[in-house]
């Protein structure tokens, strides 16, 4: 994944580990053709972005934050 600050706001990334962060198109270029190049890296970062997705935006628990947080509501 390669993205400005601004689309991956929000999203709790770490830059060159789950995500390349580039501001500007020559950057941006750059970090594409650095991971087209580089498939080890390309792996990495594929399998690390995965992973922080499946633990944190998948529908079990969202849903799984969503009752924590309308549980602590109720009961508040």
């Amino acid at each position: 994944i390669v993205s400005t600050s601004i689309g991956a706001e929000g999203i709790g990334y770490t830059d060159g580990e789950n995500i390349f962060i580039a501001n500007g198109a020559e950057l941006f270029a750059d970090r594409v053709i650095e991971l087209l190049k580089n498939e080890d890296l390309r792996n990495r970062l594929s399998e690390n972005a995965s992973a922080y997705a499946a633990a944190n935006f998948d529908n079990s628990v969202v849903v799984s934050h969503l009752v924590e947080f309308y549980s602590a509501l109720a009961n508040g």
